[in-house]
């Protein structure tokens, strides 16, 4: 009985973890401009956040300044359970956490697209 509880548990971990998602394009959006790189990224949600997977390293960086001195293949950020609440926007923007750089951003979700951004205001759109 034991061992198909653990079985079961390992499984309902597995299952809520969803399908990959693909982008093709990043925006990077900063107080000044905004610059368009064509890379592959995908982010990959669990129960517990994300974890997001780039071509292009420099989007770590962006992300999480002084990680380009290190070996990155992808960066993971964690649920805080928090959300807020904008008027031009309608649905709910989670808060994720990076522990790594003691980072948060606020991922507003679009049709096709997801945009992380940083306190500043800057951020990142995958499209």
């Amino acid at each position: 009985m034991k061992k198909l509880l653990l079985v079961f548990g390992l499984a309902a971990n597995v299952c809520i973890a969803q399908k990959p998602l693909k982008f093709d394009s990043v925006s990077v959006i900063s107080n000044k401009d905004t610059i368009e790189i064509k890379c592959k990224s995908t982010i990959v949600y669990t129960h517990q956040g994300f974890t997001l997977v780039s071509s292009d390293p420099r989007i770590y960086s962006y992300l999480l300044p002084g990680i380009e001195f290190f070996d990155v293949q992808c960066v993971n950020f964690y649920d805080t359970g928090m959300t807020l609440k904008d008027s031009t926007f309608n649905n709910p923007i989670a808060i994720y956490h990076n522990n790594h750089k003691d980072i948060q951003v606020a991922q507003y979700v679009r049709d096709k697209s997801i945009t992380l951004m940083k306190k500043d205001k800057t951020g990142i759109k995958f499209y």
